[in-house]
């Protein structure tokens, strides 16, 4: 474990004390947190990208196989 040494704005540190029963676990939690929303973030954009790359490939293959799409599907 690596020690950090935090300078915490005094509103800041007054909410913590009341609303936190162990402030270090609460730190600790709420910059795990923030770290996992914003690798979820840049995972989201990755596979945003990767549709957006291969759209064109996408319709191609919906345009090659349109003929057997609904081939010996019954009449509804």
């Amino acid at each position: 474990m690596k020690t950090v040494q935090l300078h915490l704005p005094d509103e800041v540190s007054n909410l913590l004390k009341i609303v936190a029963d162990n402030t270090e676990d609460f730190i600790i939690n709420a910059i795990k947190k923030s770290l996992s929303e914003l690798e979820n973030k840049k995972f989201e954009k990755l596979l945003i990208a990767g549709y957006k790359s291969s759209k064109n490939e996408t319709k191609k293959i919906q345009k090659d196989f349109s003929g057997v799409d609904i081939e010996n599907w019954d009449e509804y």
